[in-house]
C-alpha cells in the first residue's frame, strides 16, 4: 500500500483535439500511452462512448446574430446540459460547446457554423479583449484531480456529466501499482499543525482499515479474483483520477458548494481539492491575461 498527496492538474487543449480527447479518455484505464490518439478516438466513436468527446472544446464566435436564425437556433442552444453557454453580445453571439454536442448536430455545427468556428486560443484573446466577464466565463477548463474515490463522488454529485474516471472495474491495482493507493486525508495533511486535535491515535482505526483492504485486495487477486469484484475491498480514501471539463460558469457552480459551502459545511477534504481547481484555474486564466474572480 502507498500514499499520495491530492492533486489538481490542469490540461489546456490545443490544435489536436485528437490528442486531448484520448488523453482524457485514458484516464479510465489508467493508460499512460502518448500515441495512437487517432486511433483512440475512432474506437471511441465506433463503440459510440460519446461522452468523452464532451472534454474536447468547440468555439464559435458569429459576427450577426441574425446568421442563427435566432427563434430556433437560440432555443436550441438553451439546451446548457449539452451545449454549455452562450452570449449575445450587441449584434454578435458566443459559442462555448463540446465535441458530443458538435457531433450529434453535424447539419448545423458543420453547416451554417461551421465556418465561424475558432480555435480555443483564438476564442481566449478574443474574450480577453471583449472585456465582457459573460463571455471571459464561456472558456472551458479541463482539470484532472487526483483524490479519493469518496471525494470524486463529491464532485460527480453536482457535475454536468463531462466527467472521465478512473476505472475500478477494469484497472488491476495489484498489479499496475502493487497494491491499494491510498489518497491522503485532511487529517493527515493537516495533523501535524494540530496535534491535539488530531493525535495519530485517534485515527489508528481507519489507518488500520486500509492496510486491512489491501492485504485483503492482493489475496483476492491472487486467488484469482478479478479486479471487478475484487473492487469490493476497496476503501473509499483508494486514489482515483477523475477529469472534468467545463466553462468558467458551471465551475463557479461546484465551487459555489465545495469551496465557499453556501448550502452549508463540505467535506474538508472536498474544500481541499476546490481551493486547489480554483487556484489552477485563476493561474491559467491570469497567463491568458483574463483577470476575473469564478
Amino acid at each position: 500500500m502507498r500514499y499520495i498527496n491530492p492533486i489538481v492538474e490542469y490540461w489546456q487543449q490545443s490544435k489536436d483535439r485528437a490528442a486531448h480527447v484520448a488523453k482524457c479518455a485514458r484516464v479510465c484505464y489508467a493508460s499512460e500511452k502518448t500515441t495512437d490518439n487517432e486511433q483512440m478516438v475512432a474506437r471511441l466513436e465506433a463503440n459510440k462512448h460519446m461522452s468523452m468527446f464532451r472534454h474536447e472544446s468547440r468555439y464559435y464566435i458569429v459576427p450577426d446574430i441574425k446568421l442563427l436564425k435566432a427563434d430556433w437556433v437560440i432555443h436550441f442552444l438553451q439546451n446548457k446540459d449539452y451545449v454549455g453557454c452562450y452570449v449575445l453580445n450587441k449584434r454578435s453571439a458566443w459559442i462555448s460547446t463540446n465535441g458530443q454536442f458538435v457531433r450529434e448536430h453535424t447539419a448545423i455545427f458543420e453547416g451554417e457554423l461551421g465556418k465561424y468556428e475558432v480555435d480555443p486560443s483564438v476564442f481566449r484573446a478574443k474574450a480577453r479583449e471583449s472585456k465582457q466577464k459573460a463571455i471571459m466565463m464561456l472558456v472551458r477548463h479541463t482539470l484532472c484531480v487526483t483524490t479519493s474515490i469518496a471525494i470524486t463522488r463529491e464532485l460527480n454529485r453536482k457535475s454536468p456529466n463531462s466527467i472521465a474516471e478512473q476505472s475500478t472495474r477494469y484497472v488491476n491495482f495489484g498489479k499496475k501499482f502493487g497494491g491499494i493507493t491510498i489518497c491522503r486525508s485532511w487529517f493527515q495533511l493537516a495533523w501535524h499543525k494540530d496535534k491535539m486535535s488530531h493525535s495519530w491515535w485517534r485515527t489508528l482505526p481507519i489507518r488500520l482499515s486500509w492496510h486491512v483492504a489491501d492485504w485483503a485486495y492482493r489475496l483476492s487477486l491472487r486467488l484469482g479474483v478479478k479486479p471487478q469484484d475484487a473492487r469490493a475491498c476497496l476503501p473509499l480514501e483508494t486514489a482515483s483520477r477523475a477529469v472534468y471539463t467545463y466553462n468558467g460558469f458551471e465551475w463557479k457552480e461546484i465551487l459555489d458548494l465545495r469551496l465557499r459551502q453556501l448550502t452549508g459545511p463540505a467535506h474538508p477534504d472536498a474544500v481541499i481539492i476546490a481551493e486547489k481547481i480554483q487556484h489552477a484555474i485563476l493561474w491559467q486564466m491570469n497567463l491568458c491575461g483574463i483577470n476575473i474572480s469564478i
